[in-house]
Parts: C-alpha cells; sequence; structure tokens
C-alpha cells in the first residue's frame, strides 16, 4: 500500500492495514517502523517544547531521605484507596463479575493500621469499570474526616469518559465531582497519584499533541512543576524518580498550602519499596487486589454451580 493516498472518510478505517499476522516478519516490521515513527514525531514535539519550557515554574524538595519522611509523616493518619476487579466473561459462560475497593489507614509513628473493604458482585450487562471508579470515590468520601490526608491510586479528571456515552460520562465526572466538593466542605486533604499519566493538558495549550510526561521527562529528580488550575482541579507533575514524572491531582481549595502538601507526597513515596510510589498506595493495592487463587476459587464455584452459556444466551 503506497504511504500517501487519498481517502474518503469512510476509507479511513483501512489505512496502513496489511494482509498478515501482527506477530510475523511484515508484521514486526510495520511495529517497528510504527514505534520509530512515532518517537519521532514525540521527539519532534519536545523540541519545540523547549522553547516554551521557561514558561513554566519549577520547585524542588532538597530533603531526601526517609529519615526526613518519617519526621515529615509522624503523627499523620494517611489513607490509601485502590480497587480490583473480576469482569464477566461472556465468552466462558461466566455472567457474573465483582468488584473489591480497599482503603489502607496508618497513623505513621505509632504502628497502627487497618484496612476497610467495600465489595459487590455485578451481572453480566453491569459497566465494571464506572462501578469500580463509583465505589473507588465512595470509599474516598467515607474517609473524610477532616483530620486524614487521602491518596488515590488514579485521576479525578478521566480524559476517556469523555469517549464513552453521555450516560456513563456523566457517572465518572458526578463521582470525582462529589469527592473534590466533600474534600472541600470536611477540609480533608485528598490527592490523585497517577504514576503513567497520559494526560495532555500542557502540550495542548502550547498546540501539541503529545503526553504532558514526554514532554517533562528532562526534570530534575526530587521536583514538580508548579500547580496549575483545571476547573475545580489543581495538578501538577512531580518527577521523583529516573522515569517519566507521575501526575497528581487535588481540589483548588488546597493550593494554598500545596508547598506543605508536596512534602508529605513526596515523604509517602520516599517510604514506598520503590522511593517513586506513595507507600499507602502500595499496601492499598496489596489488600485490593483480587489474587488468582481467589479468581479461581469464584469460576470454581461458578462452574459447580452449573451456569452454561446456553442459560446465558436464553436470557437475552
Amino acid at each position: 500500500m503506497p504511504n500517501q493516498i487519498n481517502l474518503f472518510p469512510s476509507e479511513l478505517v483501512f489505512y496502513k492495514m496489511f494482509e498478515s499476522k501482527i506477530i510475523s516478519a511484515e508484521g514486526l516490521k510495520k511495529f517497528k517502523n510504527f514505534v520509530e515513527e512515532s518517537y519521532r514525531g514525540i521527539d519532534k514535539q519536545k523540541k519545540e517544547f523547549e522553547d516554551v519550557v521557561s514558561t513554566l515554574k519549577f520547585g524542588k524538595l532538597n530533603e531526601k531521605s526517609r529519615k526526613w519522611a518519617i519526621k515529615v509523616l509522624k503523627g499523620l493518619r494517611v489513607v490509601g484507596v485502590d480497587g480490583s476487579q473480576i469482569k464477566p466473561l461472556r465468552e466462558f459462560g461466566i455472567p457474573i463479575g465483582a468488584v473489591q475497593v480497599a482503603a489502607y489507614s496508618v497513623d505513621h509513628g505509632f504502628g497502627k493500621w487497618n484496612v476497610n473493604y467495600l465489595s459487590k458482585i455485578l451481572k453480566l450487562e453491569e459497566n465494571v469499570d464506572v462501578v469500580r471508579y463509583s465505589m473507588e470515590m465512595y470509599m474516598l468520601k467515607k474517609k473524610m474526616d477532616g483530620k486524614s490526608y487521602l491518596f488515590y491510586d488514579g485521576s479525578f479528571s478521566p480524559s476517556f469518559a469523555k469517549e464513552l456515552n453521555p450516560k456513563i460520562c456523566k457517572i465518572y465526572l458526578e463521582s470525582a465531582r462529589k469527592v473534590l466538593k466533600n474534600s472541600e466542605e470536611t477540609k480533608t486533604p485528598v490527592f490523585g497519584y497517577t504514576d503513567r499519566s497520559y494526560a495532555k493538558d500542557i502540550a495542548k495549550s502550547f498546540g501539541l499533541d503529545v503526553y504532558d510526561t514526554f514532554l517533562l521527562e528532562g526534570m530534575d529528580f526530587a521536583s514538580y512543576t508548579e500547580p496549575m488550575e483545571s476547573g475545580n482541579l489543581c495538578y501538577s507533575y512531580v518527577k521523583f524518580s529516573p522515569s517519566l514524572p507521575s501526575r497528581i491531582e487535588f481540589p483548588c481549595w488546597m493550593l494554598k498550602k500545596f508547598n506543605s502538601f508536596i512534602k508529605i507526597v513526596f515523604a509517602e513515596c520516599l517510604l514506598g519499596s520503590t522511593f517513586a510510589y506513595p507507600f499507602v498506595l502500595e499496601r492499598a493495592h496489596k489488600y485490593a487486589v483480587i489474587s488468582e487463587k481467589e479468581r479461581r476459587t469464584i469460576v470454581e464455584m461458578i462452574k459447580k454451580a452449573k451456569i452454561s452459556f446456553k442459560w446465558i444466551s436464553k436470557l437475552r
């Protein structure tokens, strides 16, 4: 197929298709070329970004030891919230799914911690992803007491939601909005931490179409961008590891005390096993995840119930 062809809109889906398996000599060559082409495009935009990066303001944290982190966090109650899920498997005749959300709470300096759960069994026709997000947001709200510092493993501005149907999109956005609103009302700090962010907020403001984290990978260690506002949400990119920066989000009422809050975020990361991911979110993930053994138990239980694909199809 020629590299440059004129296409009608209805034919766009066929552009760059090829008649081979992905894992084949032709497929792997195409894959390699696509990756190289993509990175050339990213490098080009990075060079364009160098001209405007000076307009961004950066901050830096000088302390980088666990001893400092322990001192910062001593006496604080910090809570991490994360979820896990099992999707119904239509093709295997398993019409049941599940969502499990865990909140790991720790009183730093006192050796006290505990875990709370929220779980839900789902039917085939329910949207597992949106149920999980709603439950995670609900758990955050439950933990807002005006005393704790909350961390969520994810974003309060899920950009993918805009690609979904309006009803589903509204559930995502409304769930996040309630968390931000409740955080301000109770004066409970809450951070959304995205380790691998694919947001493009900064890039788009300069007319570029590339992920912010790719543009900012040259940030110094232990540095962060000064917060930027987007509606009632603020965000900042932080570089706490040699890899790409991470993104933190928080309600705008927290902006005045950001310099204090960023120390808490960094301290939690320094206590984590990788020094770049909050300790409480590592623990929340550990308790939230539905293990392979637990998944097998659920599948075996369904098999014993003699639920068949034929039975499912009759219900539709």
